[in-house]
Protein backbone atom coordinates (compact mmCIF):
# COMPACT_ATOMS: atom_id res chain seq x y z
CA UNK A 1 0.00 0.00 0.00
CA UNK A 2 1.31 3.41 -0.95
CA UNK A 3 1.93 5.60 2.07
CA UNK A 4 1.80 9.40 1.96
CA UNK A 5 4.62 11.08 3.82
CA UNK A 6 3.66 13.99 6.05
CA UNK A 7 6.18 16.75 5.66
CA UNK A 8 6.76 20.45 6.23
CA UNK A 9 8.86 22.52 3.87
CA UNK A 10 11.83 24.36 5.43
CA UNK A 11 10.60 27.46 7.25
CA UNK A 12 13.66 29.67 7.06
CA UNK A 13 11.63 32.56 5.66
CA UNK A 14 8.03 33.71 5.27
CA UNK A 15 7.90 32.61 1.64
CA UNK A 16 8.72 29.02 2.50
CA UNK A 17 6.28 28.97 5.40
CA UNK A 18 3.50 30.10 3.05
CA UNK A 19 4.51 27.40 0.59
CA UNK A 20 4.27 24.73 3.28
CA UNK A 21 0.85 26.03 4.32
CA UNK A 22 -0.46 25.85 0.75
CA UNK A 23 0.87 22.31 0.32
CA UNK A 24 -0.72 21.23 3.59
CA UNK A 25 -3.99 22.84 2.53
CA UNK A 26 -3.82 21.01 -0.80
CA UNK A 27 -3.26 17.63 0.86
CA UNK A 28 -6.13 18.22 3.27
CA UNK A 29 -8.41 19.07 0.34
CA UNK A 30 -7.28 15.89 -1.45
CA UNK A 31 -8.01 13.78 1.63
CA UNK A 32 -11.54 15.23 1.61
CA UNK A 33 -11.96 14.34 -2.07
CA UNK A 34 -11.80 17.97 -3.16
CA UNK A 35 -9.55 17.68 -6.22
CA UNK A 36 -10.26 21.21 -7.43
CA UNK A 37 -9.36 22.64 -4.03
CA UNK A 38 -6.16 20.59 -3.93
CA UNK A 39 -5.10 21.86 -7.35
CA UNK A 40 -5.83 25.48 -6.40
CA UNK A 41 -3.69 25.25 -3.28
CA UNK A 42 -0.81 23.55 -5.08
CA UNK A 43 -0.90 26.15 -7.84
CA UNK A 44 -0.36 28.83 -5.21
CA UNK A 45 2.42 26.80 -3.61
CA UNK A 46 4.22 26.39 -6.92
CA UNK A 47 4.08 30.11 -7.60
CA UNK A 48 6.16 30.56 -4.43
CA UNK A 49 8.51 27.59 -4.90
CA UNK A 50 8.42 26.52 -8.57
CA UNK A 51 11.25 23.96 -8.32
CA UNK A 52 10.38 22.29 -5.01
CA UNK A 53 10.32 18.49 -5.58
CA UNK A 54 7.76 17.92 -2.84
CA UNK A 55 5.26 20.11 -4.68
CA UNK A 56 5.73 18.04 -7.86
CA UNK A 57 5.22 14.98 -5.71
CA UNK A 58 1.97 16.40 -4.34
CA UNK A 59 0.75 17.17 -7.86
CA UNK A 60 1.55 13.58 -8.79
CA UNK A 61 -0.49 12.27 -5.87
CA UNK A 62 -3.49 14.39 -6.90
CA UNK A 63 -3.49 12.98 -10.45
CA UNK A 64 -2.76 9.48 -9.13
CA UNK A 65 -5.86 9.65 -6.94
CA UNK A 66 -7.88 10.95 -9.92
CA UNK A 67 -6.75 7.94 -11.96
CA UNK A 68 -4.85 10.05 -14.48
CA UNK A 69 -1.74 7.88 -14.35
CA UNK A 70 0.19 9.38 -17.31
CA UNK A 71 -0.09 12.84 -15.76
CA UNK A 72 0.84 11.47 -12.35
CA UNK A 73 3.92 9.75 -13.82
CA UNK A 74 4.99 13.02 -15.42
CA UNK A 75 4.86 14.86 -12.09
CA UNK A 76 6.60 12.07 -10.18
CA UNK A 77 9.38 12.12 -12.79
CA UNK A 78 9.69 15.89 -12.36
CA UNK A 79 9.87 15.43 -8.61
CA UNK A 80 12.72 12.93 -8.94
CA UNK A 81 14.54 15.20 -11.38
CA UNK A 82 14.14 18.22 -9.09
CA UNK A 83 15.30 16.17 -6.14
CA UNK A 84 18.49 15.35 -8.04
CA UNK A 85 21.49 14.63 -5.90
CA UNK A 86 19.64 15.82 -2.83
CA UNK A 87 17.94 12.45 -2.93
CA UNK A 88 21.24 10.78 -2.18
CA UNK A 89 21.48 12.52 1.17
CA UNK A 90 20.30 10.39 4.08
CA UNK A 91 17.54 12.79 5.11
CA UNK A 92 16.12 12.80 1.58
CA UNK A 93 16.18 9.05 0.96
CA UNK A 94 12.72 8.47 2.41
CA UNK A 95 11.32 11.17 0.11
CA UNK A 96 12.97 9.59 -2.95
CA UNK A 97 11.68 6.14 -1.99
CA UNK A 98 8.17 7.49 -1.49
CA UNK A 99 8.14 9.18 -4.91
CA UNK A 100 9.55 6.06 -6.57
CA UNK A 101 6.86 3.92 -4.94
CA UNK A 102 4.13 6.17 -6.26
CA UNK A 103 5.71 6.32 -9.70
CA UNK A 104 6.19 2.55 -9.92
CA UNK A 105 2.59 1.94 -8.92
CA UNK A 106 1.33 4.53 -11.42
CA UNK A 107 3.45 2.94 -14.17
CA UNK A 108 1.99 -0.47 -13.38
CA UNK A 109 -1.57 0.85 -13.33
CA UNK A 110 -0.92 2.48 -16.71
CA UNK A 111 0.31 -0.87 -18.05
CA UNK A 112 3.94 0.27 -18.25
CA UNK A 113 5.25 -2.83 -16.51
CA UNK A 114 8.82 -2.59 -17.76
CA UNK A 115 9.11 1.00 -16.50
CA UNK A 116 7.57 -0.09 -13.20
CA UNK A 117 10.13 -2.88 -12.84
CA UNK A 118 12.96 -0.39 -13.36
CA UNK A 119 11.52 1.69 -10.51
CA UNK A 120 11.23 -1.35 -8.26
CA UNK A 121 14.85 -2.25 -9.07
CA UNK A 122 15.86 1.21 -7.87
CA UNK A 123 13.78 0.83 -4.73
CA UNK A 124 15.43 -2.49 -3.89
CA UNK A 125 18.87 -0.95 -4.50
CA UNK A 126 17.97 1.74 -1.96
CA UNK A 127 16.64 -0.75 0.60
CA UNK A 128 17.17 -4.44 -0.07
CA UNK A 129 15.36 -5.50 3.10
CA UNK A 130 12.05 -3.76 2.42
CA UNK A 131 9.69 -6.70 1.99
CA UNK A 132 6.99 -4.85 0.04
CA UNK A 133 9.45 -3.82 -2.66
CA UNK A 134 10.00 -7.52 -3.47
CA UNK A 135 6.29 -8.24 -3.23
CA UNK A 136 5.38 -5.44 -5.63
CA UNK A 137 8.16 -6.25 -8.07
CA UNK A 138 7.06 -9.90 -8.02
CA UNK A 139 3.48 -8.95 -8.83
CA UNK A 140 4.74 -6.68 -11.60
CA UNK A 141 6.92 -9.48 -12.99
CA UNK A 142 3.88 -11.76 -13.06
CA UNK A 143 2.13 -9.16 -15.23
CA UNK A 144 5.14 -9.24 -17.56
CA UNK A 145 4.86 -13.02 -17.79
CA UNK A 146 8.13 -13.52 -15.92
CA UNK A 147 6.78 -16.23 -13.61
CA UNK A 148 10.22 -17.49 -12.56
CA UNK A 149 11.24 -13.95 -11.59
CA UNK A 150 7.98 -13.42 -9.72
CA UNK A 151 8.45 -16.64 -7.76
CA UNK A 152 12.03 -15.60 -6.93
CA UNK A 153 10.81 -12.29 -5.52
CA UNK A 154 8.03 -14.01 -3.58
CA UNK A 155 10.57 -16.37 -2.01
CA UNK A 156 12.52 -13.29 -0.92
CA UNK A 157 9.32 -12.02 0.72
CA UNK A 158 8.93 -15.36 2.49
CA UNK A 159 12.54 -15.24 3.67
CA UNK A 160 12.12 -11.72 5.07
CA UNK A 161 8.70 -12.36 6.65
CA UNK A 162 8.22 -16.13 6.98
CA UNK A 163 5.16 -15.90 9.21
CA UNK A 164 3.10 -13.50 7.14
CA UNK A 165 0.22 -15.63 5.83
CA UNK A 166 -1.52 -12.65 4.25
CA UNK A 167 1.47 -12.22 1.94
CA UNK A 168 1.46 -15.97 1.20
CA UNK A 169 -2.18 -15.80 0.17
CA UNK A 170 -1.55 -12.74 -1.99
CA UNK A 171 1.45 -14.35 -3.69
CA UNK A 172 -0.40 -17.59 -4.41
CA UNK A 173 -3.41 -15.78 -5.84
CA UNK A 174 -1.17 -13.59 -8.02
CA UNK A 175 0.34 -16.68 -9.63
CA UNK A 176 -2.97 -18.58 -9.79
CA UNK A 177 -4.59 -15.69 -11.66
CA UNK A 178 -1.86 -16.09 -14.28
CA UNK A 179 -2.60 -19.80 -14.62
CA UNK A 180 0.42 -20.75 -12.50
CA UNK A 181 -1.28 -22.24 -9.45
CA UNK A 182 1.19 -25.14 -9.33
CA UNK A 183 4.09 -22.68 -9.11
CA UNK A 184 2.26 -20.85 -6.34
CA UNK A 185 1.53 -24.01 -4.39
CA UNK A 186 4.62 -23.56 -2.19
CA UNK A 187 3.10 -20.36 -0.80
CA UNK A 188 -0.31 -21.98 -0.36
CA UNK A 189 1.32 -24.85 1.52
CA UNK A 190 2.74 -22.38 4.05
CA UNK A 191 -0.84 -21.46 4.96
CA UNK A 192 -1.87 -25.11 5.12
CA UNK A 193 1.04 -25.89 7.47
CA UNK A 194 -0.09 -23.18 9.90
CA UNK A 195 -2.35 -23.60 12.91
CA UNK A 196 -5.16 -21.05 12.56
CA UNK A 197 -6.29 -19.43 15.78
CA UNK A 198 -8.34 -16.39 14.85
CA UNK A 199 -11.47 -16.21 12.71
CA UNK A 200 -9.50 -14.46 9.98
CA UNK A 201 -6.84 -17.18 10.01
CA UNK A 202 -9.50 -19.90 9.85
CA UNK A 203 -11.13 -18.19 6.88
CA UNK A 204 -7.78 -17.98 5.07
CA UNK A 205 -7.02 -21.62 5.92
CA UNK A 206 -10.40 -22.81 4.58
CA UNK A 207 -9.88 -20.88 1.32
CA UNK A 208 -6.44 -22.50 0.99
CA UNK A 209 -8.02 -25.93 1.52
CA UNK A 210 -10.45 -25.21 -1.33
CA UNK A 211 -7.66 -24.14 -3.70
CA UNK A 212 -5.56 -27.19 -2.82
CA UNK A 213 -8.50 -29.58 -3.21
CA UNK A 214 -9.41 -28.21 -6.64
CA UNK A 215 -5.81 -28.73 -7.75
CA UNK A 216 -5.80 -32.28 -6.40
CA UNK A 217 -9.07 -33.10 -8.17
CA UNK A 218 -7.58 -31.91 -11.45
CA UNK A 219 -4.68 -34.28 -10.80
CA UNK A 220 -7.07 -37.20 -10.02
CA UNK A 221 -6.00 -37.23 -6.35
CA UNK A 222 -9.54 -37.67 -5.12
CA UNK A 223 -8.89 -39.16 -1.68
CA UNK A 224 -6.37 -36.41 -0.86
CA UNK A 225 -8.79 -33.80 -2.15
CA UNK A 226 -11.61 -35.18 0.01
CA UNK A 227 -9.39 -35.01 3.08
CA UNK A 228 -8.46 -31.41 2.27
CA UNK A 229 -12.10 -30.44 1.68
CA UNK A 230 -13.16 -31.89 5.02
CA UNK A 231 -10.44 -29.93 6.81
CA UNK A 232 -11.73 -26.76 5.20
CA UNK A 233 -15.36 -27.53 6.02
CA UNK A 234 -14.60 -27.50 9.73
CA UNK A 235 -13.71 -23.79 9.69
CA UNK A 236 -15.14 -22.31 6.49
CA UNK A 237 -17.67 -19.53 6.15
CA UNK A 238 -19.65 -18.52 3.07
CA UNK A 239 -18.99 -18.31 0.17
CA UNK A 240 -16.05 -20.71 0.55
CA UNK A 241 -18.26 -23.12 2.50
CA UNK A 242 -20.60 -23.44 -0.48
CA UNK A 243 -17.74 -24.29 -2.84
CA UNK A 244 -16.27 -26.80 -0.43
CA UNK A 245 -19.61 -28.60 -0.13
CA UNK A 246 -19.82 -28.87 -3.90
CA UNK A 247 -16.25 -30.20 -4.21
CA UNK A 248 -16.93 -32.74 -1.46
CA UNK A 249 -19.77 -34.20 -3.53
CA UNK A 250 -17.52 -34.19 -6.60
CA UNK A 251 -14.86 -36.15 -4.71
CA UNK A 252 -17.31 -38.88 -3.70
CA UNK A 253 -18.63 -39.08 -7.25
CA UNK A 254 -15.12 -39.43 -8.69
CA UNK A 255 -14.36 -42.12 -6.12
CA UNK A 256 -17.48 -43.94 -7.38
CA UNK A 257 -19.27 -43.71 -4.05
CA UNK A 258 -22.42 -42.69 -5.91
CA UNK A 259 -24.80 -43.03 -2.99
CA UNK A 260 -22.80 -40.68 -0.76
CA UNK A 261 -22.26 -38.28 -3.66
CA UNK A 262 -26.01 -38.20 -4.28
CA UNK A 263 -26.64 -37.44 -0.63
CA UNK A 264 -24.11 -34.59 -0.67
CA UNK A 265 -25.56 -33.04 -3.84
CA UNK A 266 -29.09 -33.27 -2.46
CA UNK A 267 -27.98 -31.65 0.81
CA UNK A 268 -26.29 -28.92 -1.25
CA UNK A 269 -29.58 -28.34 -3.11
CA UNK A 270 -31.51 -28.20 0.16
CA UNK A 271 -29.20 -25.45 1.43
CA UNK A 272 -28.56 -23.38 -1.67
CA UNK A 273 -31.54 -24.10 -3.89
CA UNK A 274 -31.82 -25.45 -7.41
CA UNK A 275 -28.89 -25.10 -9.80
CA UNK A 276 -28.82 -26.63 -13.27
CA UNK A 277 -25.48 -28.34 -12.80
CA UNK A 278 -26.48 -29.84 -9.46
CA UNK A 279 -29.80 -31.09 -10.84
CA UNK A 280 -27.90 -32.72 -13.68
CA UNK A 281 -25.56 -34.44 -11.20
CA UNK A 282 -28.47 -35.67 -9.07
CA UNK A 283 -30.31 -37.07 -12.11
CA UNK A 284 -27.19 -38.91 -13.24
CA UNK A 285 -26.38 -40.31 -9.79
CA UNK A 286 -29.94 -41.58 -9.34
CA UNK A 287 -29.53 -43.67 -12.49
CA UNK A 288 -26.28 -45.11 -11.15
CA UNK A 289 -27.79 -46.12 -7.84
CA UNK A 290 -31.06 -47.53 -9.18
CA UNK A 291 -29.78 -49.65 -12.07
CA UNK A 292 -28.95 -53.34 -11.45
CA UNK A 293 -25.35 -54.47 -11.60
CA UNK A 294 -26.07 -57.60 -13.65
CA UNK A 295 -28.89 -59.07 -15.74
CA UNK A 296 -28.92 -62.88 -15.44
CA UNK A 297 -30.61 -64.84 -18.21
CA UNK A 298 -32.40 -68.16 -17.56
CA UNK A 299 -30.11 -71.17 -17.00
CA UNK A 300 -30.67 -72.60 -20.47
CA UNK A 301 -29.64 -69.38 -22.08
CA UNK A 302 -26.00 -70.08 -21.42
CA UNK A 303 -23.57 -67.96 -19.43
CA UNK A 304 -25.03 -64.92 -17.64
CA UNK A 305 -24.48 -61.78 -19.61
CA UNK A 306 -23.31 -58.60 -17.99
CA UNK A 307 -25.67 -55.68 -18.62
CA UNK A 308 -24.02 -53.47 -21.20
CA UNK A 309 -25.59 -50.45 -19.56
CA UNK A 310 -23.76 -51.00 -16.29
CA UNK A 311 -20.37 -49.65 -15.39
CA UNK A 312 -17.89 -52.38 -14.50
CA UNK A 313 -15.88 -51.83 -11.35
CA UNK A 314 -12.85 -52.87 -13.40
CA UNK A 315 -13.51 -50.16 -16.00
CA UNK A 316 -13.69 -46.86 -14.09
CA UNK A 317 -14.92 -43.70 -15.69
CA UNK A 318 -12.28 -41.03 -16.09
CA UNK A 319 -13.78 -37.69 -15.14
CA UNK A 320 -12.16 -34.33 -15.64
CA UNK A 321 -13.23 -31.72 -13.13
CA UNK A 322 -12.97 -28.03 -13.94
CA UNK A 323 -13.78 -26.18 -10.73
CA UNK A 324 -17.55 -26.61 -10.33
CA UNK A 325 -18.05 -28.67 -13.45
CA UNK A 326 -17.56 -32.40 -14.14
CA UNK A 327 -17.28 -33.93 -17.59
CA UNK A 328 -17.68 -37.60 -18.49
CA UNK A 329 -15.01 -38.58 -20.97
CA UNK A 330 -15.29 -42.33 -21.52
CA UNK A 331 -18.76 -43.39 -20.38
CA UNK A 332 -20.91 -44.16 -23.39
CA UNK A 333 -24.05 -45.03 -21.42
CA UNK A 334 -24.66 -41.66 -19.82
CA UNK A 335 -27.96 -40.00 -20.54
CA UNK A 336 -28.27 -37.32 -23.25
CA UNK A 337 -26.66 -34.06 -22.24
CA UNK A 338 -24.22 -35.56 -19.78
CA UNK A 339 -21.25 -35.25 -22.05
CA UNK A 340 -21.32 -31.44 -22.13
CA UNK A 341 -21.90 -30.36 -18.57
CA UNK A 342 -20.99 -33.07 -16.16
CA UNK A 343 -21.90 -36.41 -14.80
Amino acid sequence: MILCLIFLLPAACGKQTDTAAYVEQGMEALAAGDFAGAKTALTEAQKLSPDEPRIFRSWGIVFYQEGDYPQAISYFSEALSALGERGEEEKEKSVREDILRYKADAEAKAGNYEAAEADYDLLISLDDEHVEHYLLRGKNRAELGNIAGAAEDFRAVLALMPGNLEYCEDMYLTLAEKGESETGMEFLDVILSSEPGTEEEESRYAAACLEKAVSQIKNSQYQEALSMVQKGLSMAAEPVLKELRYEEAVCYEQMRDFETALGRFMAYRDIYGTEETVEHEIAFLETRINQPKYVVEPADAGEPEEDTDTVSQEDPVEVEVDRNRTESENDDDTEPGNEGEGL
